[in-house]
């Protein structure tokens, strides 16, 4: 599902006071020894400018380090959210399925260029739209540590379809009844016809999805348009070589530049990522939260792939089989020893600890991971070198909120960027010295460079 970033007003408000002041340009000062980034409560109405990078502290001592060898299998969590066992569709915990494509493997994407009669397309279609493509394929080899590769087979030439381009119109409402009549109908229009005005000249075997484009400057598709195997599509697509069953196409919405964004968030779902943002009203579910895109605030791909944070996070990686069990730290609280480990970056290529997940239920974990700012990302006001720490809870429905980030004591919203545009996002970051504490345990950064140090310890409950 797409998430439309609107531009927010510049509210700013000084520490320790809910009520907000609106002046443009001004921000807090965060060089003290403390957080002083903090409001009363997160709402977004007390918004904050952060003009500081991080607001390190004074950093703890690292406990002693623990070697007892860990059980990942401890820390396959069951999905038990009634909402994915009724529609059997995506997925937040285990066992590990798919009723699409599997997470790992090689899979061809064919690249579809259409245009119409009154709306011809211009020049070669890979000039503009080829890189947005391959950086979206890059991305999945990259996140996956090389264990899903995507071949790009592009087809460069426009393909006309029948009709006019108001014929293939998709409002923005329209999106948002993906299961309406009217919609399923374009998605049929648009997927069918694709296919068949260009397969007398493209080889679609093996095609796992196809992905078309549309010259720029379209009216058709105001957002975006997709349709997947067992989930949205109404039906699949016949070409010379066999049915095909996934598809996706950027609209105006999107630069064309962020559309390799889309097709990585898009993608996720074909194999059974879920989305991490709330959306009300989704299986019944009308909560309301107030921090935007909901409590994983934008930084995995499947929160939103519209904010400052572009990668996937150790439980997205964890879900999908990407990481081996020297990849991260699993154990149980109940028979937890007090430790500190040392985590390298989670976008790193290679075998090192990238984080831990301490089981608390068979439903809910506390995972925290190490992140650096990656070429994925969007330049922010504050550092995303750090830690982060969150909860995954597999009874919480899709669309709810299962993964909820846990930020150090008084942090609040701020505007991500300099010029204070987008959403506000939740200042989670764990800069050295900071903390938090969850479900039993405190978690502290002691130190930071091209690798962490964390302290995990459990706490008498109060």
């Amino acid at each position: 599902m797409l998430l439309t970033i609107k531009t927010a007003s510049d509210i700013t408000a000084s520490p320790g006071n809910a009520s907000p002041t609106v002046e443009k340009h001004r921000y807090l000062d965060c060089d003290s020894s403390r957080v002083d980034t903090r409001v009363d409560s997160i709402s977004q109405s007390n918004v904050v400018n952060v003009s500081c990078p991080e607001d390190a502290q004074t950093p703890a001592t690292p406990l002693d380090f623990d070697a007892t060898p860990s059980d990942p299998s401890i820390c396959e969590l069951t999905d038990v959210s009634s909402g994915r066992m009724r529609f059997n569709s995506l997925m937040v915990g285990f066992p590990r399925t798919t009723s699409n494509l599997e997470s790992t493997g090689n899979y061809k994407i064919t690249v579809i260029p259409l245009d119409w009669s009154d709306f011809a397309g211009k020049g070669k279609p890979s000039t503009v739209h080829r890189a947005a493509v391959d950086k979206f394929a890059t991305y999945y080899q990259e996140m996956s540590y090389g264990k899903l590769n995507l071949e790009v087979n592009f087809a460069d030439q426009w393909y006309r379809l029948p009709g006019k381009m108001a014929d293939y119109k998709v409002t923005e409402s329209d999106y948002q009844n993906t299961y309406s009549e009217q919609t399923k109908a374009q998605k049929t229009r648009l997927f069918h016809g694709g296919v068949r005005v260009s397969d007398a000249s493209v080889d679609f075997s093996n095609t796992a999805i196809v992905v078309f484009v549309l010259p720029s400057g379209q009216t058709a598709i105001d957002l975006t348009l997709q349709g997947f195997w067992a989930s949205d599509l109404p039906s699949p697509a016949l070409s010379d070589e066999g049915l095909l069953k996934n598809f996706f196409t950027a609209g105006n919405a999107f630069p064309i530049k962020q559309a390799w964004s889309y097709y990585a968030h898009e993608f996720g779902h074909t194999i059974m990522l879920p989305d991490y943002y709330l959306q009300s009203g989704n299986f019944g579910n009308d909560a309301l939260i107030p921090i935007p895109t909901g409590p994983f605030s934008g930084f995995d791909m499947m929160s939103t792939q519209g904010g400052p944070s572009r990668t996937m996070s150790l439980w997205s990686r964890w879900m999908m089989n990407w990481l081996s069990p020297s990849n991260f730290y699993c154990g149980d609280l109940s028979t937890l020893k007090d430790t500190s480990l040392t985590l390298h970056p989670i976008d790193q290529i290679d075998s090192n600890l990238k984080g831990a997940i301490i089981k608390i239920s068979d439903s809910k974990a506390v995972v925290v991971e190490s992140r650096r700012e990656t070429k994925y990302d969007e330049k922010t006001t504050r550092s995303r070198n750090g830690v982060i720490v969150y909860t995954i809870d597999t009874a919480i429905n899709h669309g709810e909120g299962p993964m909820a980030l846990v930020p150090p004591a008084g942090r609040g919203l701020y505007y991500p960027y300099e010029n204070g545009g987008g959403q506000p996002q939740l200042d989670a970051m764990l800069y050295v010295g900071n903390s938090v504490l969850i479900e039993g345990l405190k978690i502290t950064l002691n130190s930071s460079g091209i690798r962490d140090i964390v302290s995990i310890s459990r706490i008498a409950p109060e």
